[in-house]
């Protein structure tokens, strides 16, 4: 077999687990000579690795594991381990599940103990087996019979009627249910037939239907009389034949019969009951209004409707609003208006958490709600503020007190006829902003006349304090700063007493009142206004008193200016703080500077803690230039980098520090968001600014100091600070800073300055190495792939006593990983088991890569499923470094197998698992693949596509002599927002040589080296050109020699001669 040739049948054996004898293993493309070794190595485990299998999984004695993992891969997906699934689908355990109901036992059903014949679902639903089903069917064919039997012995239909009675308690009418024998046939046709002919005005039908009544129900006189009408209606309730019911009320009320009033709002409930609306419509739209015991006949209806909303049936308050509507052909007339007066009356004391209040808001959006008396609405509007709040409520509340003009009548109507709802009551007209200044005012007097002592007057201003929102987050609340302590309501009782019961109808009027008090009421009276937001009353009390007195007290300004702040309002005062108008100049020439800079200061605490940077800057303009900022805007700052979650708001934070002259704690903190942004120049900005303020930085900023100079790259001026700390002796340094400076040297890969360091340590004796710091010194030599010096910094920790912990042996681990001793990381793995340290998914993931870059595919998948095993769910790194594995191994069909379980996992993928996709699609040969890739999956995932992708995907187009198709990609990249590198440019050049394309390699070198005359950004680009390898660029020249070339071409070639040789790359052309 060729070489390089897929084999179909030892494709086909591998993935069964089968070996084919006597043939030669598929060869695969890439360093075959290093892969065979490789396998040949993973076929047995080394016994490190099998005792880290015995410490994971403990000894396998009864079965034996295959963890191979082609065979793995190569099972079907139902071969399933389960083996309740097994006997379900393959049926080969009989003491299993199966598909089959040969074996089925319904006698089983019922016969276990404890368990009942009829079950409760997830659902509520019963099921019953057959022997119960079969003895419910038994019992209820006797109980037929039974009542076949006694119907069979009944005389008349009026022997069942003379047990039967009307349920009535407390003159509230209980709905009658129907019968369970429905009434004859041959009667029920007949009194249909009558009572037709009667509604049609025929005098003999009624004589009929008397003697039909005086014979089937015994009575002495076969005469229409109200006894017989009476006995008929009973029987048709009791029968449940509501529409005859009704049909014989009209009749009488047609006749002039006199019935009693329970026995009519019998029906009318039973009919409302029974959802029959149109009916029921129909019969009141014909009860007559000029006898007496009409009234009470809808008095004792109402009653029944509202007793069955308080046995939680709501059916007939439903019913009881359609009917209202008054859609039907037959209107009510004066009956709406009255049904709804005698409803709000009987609802009135009827306890408000009930389905009562929400048809209170129905009735209330009926045209016929205005046709009602004032009380009655009055009694619907405390009702509602008494329910549970709602936006529909709200706007009923509001609709009503509107169209009656006056808060302050309907107050007056809650303290004389709902004391004990009067606090609530004005709670919620609070609530729904609905009181003015005035408004509330009355409401405290009306308070205060309920109780003298002032307590009903506390309770209204604290439910007005706590009404009012502030939109400090609770998280940065703190004493005087977030809420409206500064309303304490004192002297507010005071205020209502001194102007009486008779609260003046005009502003200008209280104020008049007030002045005459006393200039100290002015307070409370401002406090009121401010307590229910009514910011045109608030002012105009300033005015008043601007006016009257010639100035304001600072304190009445600075209550109001605090809760336009707190409220949100910040584009109002910054305008009062800048416009000279009138009301301006309350605001800012009657404050002294202090005061002034003090509510600046305030506001930029507001904006700040809702993170509106914007307004904070705003307003740092208003604030003196302090040399500290305060302790309060400090502890402020300090308190927000954890509700910074957004990249934007971190920069806003930091423009704001920038501007500010912070102290220690807030300078840490700025810092600290400087690290977030990785960005060096803002950090060297703060840095500077902190010098120059010649503050002495303790020894905590100290080391954010050191931590951000060391980000920076900056390390000399590290060792200054360090220096300058130790020499004074003033700020000794602790583990900390020692950490810190320590990390310092090893990100700057100053390994040998980070050793010496640690000694001077130790032979000072004052602080002791500890974990972090001896893993920072492991991550750094193991990232310099120097294992042997990692290893010694590990022997010292055992040695000292120093315990590690999961972050040390991954470091260690990696530091292994990193020069391929894969056998020092797998000892290092058991020796972290058995210290009892547990191995996270970095553990995994490290040993994992290692193996991969071996080629060891075997047991990086059995490290995967130990991982599977112990609950570690594996991440799209791992997955990158398996799948990149899998591609240099060669076994292509597996990277597929690891992409479809990555997105069955929902880990997704990121420009270097395109990349590893790229690769094996390309080499395979499947562009299409490549393509559809390259175009769905940045959409789908949303991220986009870097160069690397695009060289990758060049590279591929290359590989299957897709020359033109490679130059296109790269036109495209290049006109468009992301510049190629210096690999895409070694690739392309590489491929126009492989395809002999000379003409178009010119015109390459001609955009790298700008030979057109355009640089855009020749600094740029001369960086790119400077890391392409010279050996390509000469190999491209070497091949020029022997080519026949154009003259245009060739002229090109010798300029890009003259100019690579100007920069040290040694290539002729002639």
């Amino acid at each position: 077999m060729a070489k390089g040739t897929f084999d179909s049948r030892a494709f086909t054996a591998a993935r069964g687990g089968r070996a084919l004898l006597g043939e030669e293993k598929s060869r695969s493309f890439g360093r075959h000579s290093k892969q065979d070794a490789n396998e040949d190595m993973s076929n047995a485990d080394d016994p490190i690795f099998t005792r880290l299998k015995t410490i994971f999984r403990g000894p396998v004695s009864c079965v034996e594991r295959d963890f191979n993992f082609d065979n793995a891969f190569g099972r079907s997906l139902s071969d399933s381990p389960d083996p309740l699934a097994k006997g379900l689908y393959t049926g080969e355990d009989s003491g299993l599940c199966s598909t089959s109901l040969s074996g089925f036992d319904m006698s089983s059903c019922g016969s276990l103990s404890g368990v009942d014949s009829v079950s409760k679902l997830a659902y509520g639903e019963s099921v019953m087996c057959l022997d119960s089903l079969a003895q419910a069917l038994a019992a209820d064919s006797a109980s037929y019979a039974d009542k076949e039997k006694a119907a069979a012995q009944t005389e008349t239909p009026l022997t069942h009627l003379a047990s039967i009675e009307t349920v009535a308690t407390q003159d509230v009418l209980t709905p009658l249910g129907a019968g369970s024998v429905e009434i004859g046939c041959d009667f029920a046709d007949r009194v249909g037939k009558l009572l037709g002919r009667c509604m049609d005005g025929d005098d003999l039908a009624q004589k009929e239907l008397a003697t039909l009544c005086a014979s089937e129900f015994n009575l002495p006189d076969a005469v229409l009389s109200p006894a017989s009408v009476a006995a008929l209606l009973r029987f048709c309730m009791l029968k449940g034949q509501l529409y005859f019911a009704g049909q014989l009320l009209q009749v009488a009320w047609h006749s002039g019969l006199y019935l009693a009033p329970n026995d009519q709002a019998q029906v009318l409930l039973s009919l409302c009951s029974s959802e029959a609306v149109g009916l029921l419509r129909s019969l009141l739209s014909k009860l007559p209004l000029d006898v007496p015991e009409s009234e009470e006949v809808m008095l004792l209806f109402v009653k029944g409707v509202i007793k069955a909303s308080k046995d939680s049936t709501v059916e007939p308050l439903s019913n009881f609003v359609s009917v209202l509507s008054d859609c039907g052909p037959e209107p009510l007339g004066a009956r709406r208006s009255r049904l709804v007066e005698l409803f709000f009356r009987e609802v009135d004391d009827v306890s408000h958490s009930m389905d009562v209040v929400g048809t209170v808001q129905r009735i209330c959006a009926l045209d016929v709600f205005n046709e009602v008396s004032t009380t009655s609405r009055f009694r619907a509007c405390k009702l509602l503020c008494c329910g549970l709040a709602n936006d529909k409520a709200d706007s009923c509340i509001k609709a009503i007190l509107e169209g009656e003009g006056t808060n302050v009548t309907f107050m007056e109507y809650v303290v004389k006829h709902a004391t004990s709802s009067y606090v609530t009551v004005v709670s919620r007209l609070i609530n729904i902003n609905s009181l003015s200044a005035l408004d509330f005012l009355c409401a405290l007097s009306l308070g205060h006349h309920l109780s003298q002592s002032g307590a009903t007057v506390l309770k209204i201003c604290l439910s007005a304090q706590q009404n009012l929102c502030s939109i400090v987050p609770e998280a940065l609340c703190m004493p005087g700063f977030g809420d409206f302590e500064f309303l304490s309501c004192v002297g507010v009782n005071s205020l209502i007493q001194q102007l009486g019961p008779s609260i003046p109808s005009t502003l200008l009027g209280v104020c008049t009142a007030v002045s005459g008090c006393g200039k100290e009421m002015f307070s409370p009276l401002l406090e009121t206004c401010l307590l229910i937001e009514d910011h045109a009353a608030a002012e105009g009390v300033l005015r008043y008193m601007n006016e009257y007195y010639g100035h304001i007290p600072s304190p009445l300004v600075v209550s109001c200016i605090k809760l336009h702040l707190l409220r949100g309002n910040f584009r109002y005062i910054l305008e009062r703080l800048v416009k000279k108008d009138r009301l301006g100049s309350i605001f800012r020439d009657r404050m002294n500077r202090n005061v002034y800079a003090g509510v600046a200061e305030f506001g930029l605490r507001v904006a700040i803690s809702v993170l509106n940077f914007e307004i904070g800057l705003e307003f740092l303009r208003h604030c003196d230039v302090m040399d500290r900022i305060s302790e309060e805007l400090s502890e402020l700052l300090q308190m927000l980098p954890p509700h910074l979650h957004s990249r934007n708001k971190v920069e806003e934070f930091v423009t704001l520090c920038e501007r500010l002259n912070l102290d220690e704690g807030a300078f840490s903190v700025a810092l600290d968001c400087c690290l977030r942004l990785k960005n060096s120049k803002r950090l060297l900005r703060l840095i500077n600014k902190f010098r120059r303020m010649g503050l002495q930085p303790q020894l905590q900023t100290c080391g954010v100091i050191i931590k951000s100079l060391a980000c920076c790259g900056r390390i000399a001026e590290c060792e200054e600070i360090w220096e300058e700390m130790t020499a004074n002796g003033s700020h000794e340094p602790n583990e900390v800073t020692y950490g810190i400076m320590l990390d310092a040297y090893v990100s700057n890969n100053r390994m040998d300055e980070a050793m010496a360091l640690l000694q001077e340590m130790k032979q000072k004796g004052n602080v002791k190495p500890n974990t972090i710091m001896y893993t920072t010194l492991i991550k750094g030599f193991g990232q310099n792939r120097q294992l042997s010096r990692a290893m010694s910094i590990y022997d010292m920790m055992v040695s000292e006593g120093v315990a590690r912990n999961t972050v040390t042996y991954n470091s260690i681990i990696d530091a292994c990983a990193r020069v391929g001793d894969m056998k020092a990381a797998a000892s290092l793995l058991e020796e972290m088991m058995i210290n009892q340290i547990e191995p996270d998914l970095i553990t995994f993931s490290t040993i994992i890569k290692g193996y991969c870059v071996q080629c060891n595919m075997d047991q990086s998948f059995q490290l995967l499923s130990i991982m599977y095993e112990r609950g570690i769910k594996p991440d799209g790194i791992l997955y990158n470094s398996l799948l990149e594995g899998c591609v240099k191994s060669g076994r292509l069909w597996l990277c597929e197998k690891l992409w479809e379980q990555m997105r069955l996992h929902g880990i997704a993928p990121s420009n270097f698992t395109l990349t590893i996709l790229i690769k094996m699609y390309g080499r395979s040969g499947q562009l299409d693949k490549v393509f559809d890739l390259v175009g769905r999956l940045p959409v789908e995932y949303g991220f986009t596509i870097n160069a690397h992708v695009y060289t990758c995907l060049m590279s591929a187009c290359i590989t299957n002599g897709r020359y033109s198709t490679a130059l296109d990609i790269y036109r495209c990249v290049k006109d468009g927002s992301i510049k190629p590198d210096a690999k895409t440019y070694e690739t392309l050049i590489q491929g126009v040589i492989r395809g002999s394309l000379y003409a178009e390699a010119a015109d390459l070198l001609r955009d790298m080296y700008h030979l057109d005359g355009s640089m855009s950004d020749a600094g740029a680009d001369l960086a790119v050109l400077q890391k392409i390898n010279t050996r390509v660029l000469e190999n491209l020249f070497h091949k020029l020699q022997h080519a026949r070339l154009d003259e245009d071409v060739a002229s090109t070639y010798r300029a890009l001669s003259r100019r690579l040789q100007s920069m040290g790359v040694n290539v002729h052309f002639h």
